[in-house]
């Protein structure tokens, strides 16, 4: 068995590629952290634009 070896797209770190993964762990740990600040944000401020929202959030 060997390892399939990539680039992350994002930031360039050397990762395993699994199955439907694309990103490096450390990226995916960073959007998930990004979608739970929009997400909550959302949850409190449901009629926000997206231009609030990315002001708000940094997102």
């Amino acid at each position: 068995m060997s390892l399939d070896l990539r680039n992350c797209p994002n930031c360039g770190r050397l990762f395993a590629k699994k199955p439907g993964v694309v990103l490096c762990p450390v990226c995916i740990d960073n959007e998930e952290e990004d979608f739970q600040k929009v997400k909550s944000f959302l949850w409190d401020n449901p009629n926000s634009t997206i231009e609030v929202v990315h002001e708000k959030t940094g997102v």
